[in-house]
């Protein structure tokens, strides 16, 4: 078998469907926006060089890395797929990372909380969000902010890509009016709330065209079958956000 038939059994979510990403990203970044969109994020939230933040669902260690060289703390990220943690760990060293799973993160961290509590297009694709936020809680102290920066879900039911019947293939964006519920229930409380529908619009087509223009290049290193993966999801979520079924946002809270 080469090497490209063993990576065109493997989803988005694993490494190689990860460095896809990756690639048309600039950076190891699993999100929109890049450096762009956790500029904007930071803007809402504390700055300070010694604090302790968490990067729940780290991926590849891109947004980690560049939190910590802005100055704007020590940052650890978390991620359940072990390949990309021992990437991450290659490539940024100054940065600590760790394999969890984020409902079993105070098993990684029995006796630490942290200031800081970010994830970036990660809570979507969590199987058990209300176990999530509780797992985060327990690593949190009374004044440690949470910020999520995610799909929004725009429709008056679940959006066409809303998936939750299979932990590997879990899309479940943000309902405003669900998410203040368990963010209450799970020892959270909603600061603030910024949708970013336009950005996202903007985002996902400049990063959709990078997938067509580069189609060549990532069928040469990923293979056709990882390509026409990546080709029909975004397209899918591109075609959500035009018809405004789709957005995004940053949602602020702290540990109550």
């Amino acid at each position: 078998m080469n090497k490209k038939e063993t990576k065109e059994n493997k989803g988005l979510r694993w490494f190689d469907g990860k460095r896809l990403v990756a690639s048309l990203r600039s950076g190891d970044y699993a999100h929109a926006g890049e450096e762009i969109a956790i500029i904007q994020c930071f803007d809402y939230l504390t700055k300070f060089s010694q604090q302790k933040i968490l990067d729940a669902g780290c991926g590849q260690g891109g947004t980690a890395k560049f939190i910590q060289d802005q100055g704007w703390g020590l940052v650890t990220g978390v991620d359940i797929e072990e390949q990309s943690i021992a990437f991450a760990k290659e490539k940024y060293p100054d940065v600590h990372f760790e394999t969890s799973d984020i409902v079993s993160v105070q098993k990684i961290f029995p006796s630490s909380t942290f200031d800081l509590i970010i994830l970036f297009n990660a809570f979507y694709a969590f199987p058990d969000q209300l176990s999530a936020l509780k797992a985060l809680r327990l690593v949190a102290h009374k004044d440690t902010e949470l910020m999520i920066f995610e799909y929004t879900d725009l429709t008056a039911g679940h959006n066409p890509l809303y998936r939750d019947d299979d932990p590997k293939k879990t899309f479940q964006p943000i309902r405003l009016e669900k998410i203040e519920a368990i963010l209450s229930e799970t020892g959270w409380q909603k600061i603030l709330f910024i949708p970013l529908n336009d950005e996202y619009e903007k985002w996902y087509t400049e990063f959709f065209e990078k997938i067509k223009i580069k189609k060549n290049k990532l069928i040469e290193e990923f293979g056709e079958v990882q390509y026409g993966k990546a080709f029909k999801r975004y397209s899918e979520i591109l075609g959500a956000i035009r018809t405004k079924q789709l957005g995004g946002c940053i949602l602020k809270a702290k540990a109550v």
